[in-house]
């Protein structure tokens, strides 16, 4: 099961200075949601996955997926139970330990991977360079070297590990059998590539500092949860205004996934958005001044 909420920093500060909330407030709120330091200009639309659905139980959870964007770039903030630097070992179909690298991050460019359409992008959140599953529908990949942190166009992925999973959601998001006839479909590791795009920003934070931590609205509290942090340029990615992409993430078991659908604003809409935040500050300044002649 989906369920998404978009969280609007833009209309969290206007509205505290419309009801004289401390703007320092707002900012402690912007760093509790793992926001860059433009948080300010930064709408983030979470899409959360259902808990206690991932086979083998909470290490293998994937909590949400949330992007934002801007002029530049798209922003990804995963949050899951992966436990880095990693590997985590586990049973799968093919071995009853297996090391298992957290999975990178799958971008489809307008299209949709269940359709087998758009062009796909891949951001490697670990190196599994020689990385070969015992699964038959990777042997024959190329397994390309990869460097953590890098964008990877005309991307082939791999498919989960664990053919055997029974969560509600793999089997909506699988899309059928995957190249060898194997249950898990799941795209979980870059395997190869047709160009290296270079270096992107990528961080992977214990969220916090392992504490209990919410992790959906319906108040579901989970311990050492980790986020993956990403920040992609819309350049490298070919976006721009009124393109779509879908977000995925498993860990290489594929145990459990979630995805995301997003697009691009138009330019004309960033503009009215950004008006509207300087519109907000100069009303703190008038306020401010009017406030001030109060005084005198």
């Amino acid at each position: 099961m989906k369920y998404t909420d978009t969280i609007s920093l833009k209309s969290a500060l206007f509205c505290s200075v419309l009801r004289n909330v401390a703007f320092g407030a707002a900012l402690v709120g912007a760093a509790a949601l793992s926001l860059p330091g433009n948080a300010h200009a930064l709408t983030f639309t979470t899409s959360y996955d259902s808990p206690n659905d991932a086979s083998g139980g909470n290490p293998w959870e994937i909590y949400s997926i949330g992007y934002a964007t801007d002029a530049t770039n798209l922003y990804i903030d995963l949050k899951v139970n992966y436990q880095f630097p990693g590997p985590m070992f586990g049973g799968d179909t093919y071995s009853g330990n297996t090391a298992l690298s957290p999975g990178d991050i799958y971008i489809n460019k307008n299209g949709s991977r269940l359709n087998n359409t758009g062009s796909v992008f891949g951001l490697a959140v670990s190196t599994h360079s020689g990385d070969m599953t015992a699964d038959p529908s990777e042997n024959g990949l190329p397994w390309s070297a990869v460097v953590q942190g890098n964008l990877y166009g005309n991307a082939v992925f791999a498919t989960g590990t664990y053919e055997a999973y029974n969560g509600a959601d793999q089997l909506a998001e699988d899309g059928g059998n995957d190249p060898a006839g194997k249950a898990n479909n799941i795209p979980t590791l870059i395997a190869g590539y047709g160009s290296d795009l270079g270096a992107q920003g990528l961080s992977i934070t214990k969220v916090n500092g392992g504490s209990p931590y919410q992790v959906n609205p319906n108040g579901t509290m989970r311990s050492n949860v980790w986020s993956i942090y990403a920040t992609v340029s819309l350049s490298a990615l070919g976006l721009s205004g009124s393109d779509t992409f879908e977000i995925w993430w498993a860990p290489e078991c594929g145990n459990d996934t979630h995805y995301v659908n997003g697009s691009i604003p138009e330019p004309a809409t960033l503009g009215l958005l950004g008006a509207g935040i300087f519109g907000a500050g100069g009303f703190l300044r008038r306020k401010k001044g009017t406030s001030s002649d109060a005084t005198v």
